[in-house]
């Protein structure tokens, strides 16, 4: 709930696009939304952000990390791209109308092919160059994504035949 939260420091919103509370998380939320940035490119730095609650709040209420992240689309604040499974906020909105190989028909941030529109890495991982799909920079993206994820876990890390290093910025 946003009324747990006093106060979120650090955001970095330069568009004027995103509406916030006086707390700082965002206005006409049902749930406690904070918004990291309305603009990726001013993330090219490490970004701290610190939110304070009104009353402590033991880490089994609060649950695991990474939460709900998600990114919104050429700053339509309707357009959110979550990662997969996970629900859209009060203000994103659902459109079926999605087409072509990353067409999400169901909602659940997967294409209808089996790729998630969306993942979390907590690791060094190495961006591919500009134009270079992820499928030809990791070699074990596709049997990852085609296996739900049971499959070659492990896709991103610098293991023996794992990466393109030609395709990879470093």
């Amino acid at each position: 709930m946003p009324s747990q939260i006093e106060s979120v420091t650090g955001p970095i919103l330069v568009n004027n696009y995103i509406n916030l509370n006086p707390n700082g998380t965002e206005a006409n939320q049902d749930k406690a939304v904070i918004i990291l940035t309305d603009d990726a490119d001013y993330l090219l730095n490490e970004t701290t952000v610190s939110i304070n609650f009104t009353d402590p709040i033991s880490t089994s209420t609060l649950g695991l990390a990474p939460f709900n992240p998600f990114l919104i689309v050429d700053a339509n604040r309707e357009r959110e791209v979550h990662l997969p499974y996970r629900n859209r906020t009060t203000l994103g909105v659902y459109n079926p109308q999605a087409a072509g190989v990353s067409s999400d028909l169901d909602g659940n941030y997967i294409s209808d092919s089996g790729y998630p529109w969306a993942i979390s890495i907590i690791h060094d991982f190495k961006v591919p160059k500009e134009k270079v799909n992820v499928t030809s920079a990791y070699n074990f993206f596709i049997p990852w994504a085609e296996s739900g994820g049971s499959q070659f876990k492990d896709w991103y890390k610098d293991n023996p035949g794992y990466r393109n290093t030609s395709e990879l910025e470093f």
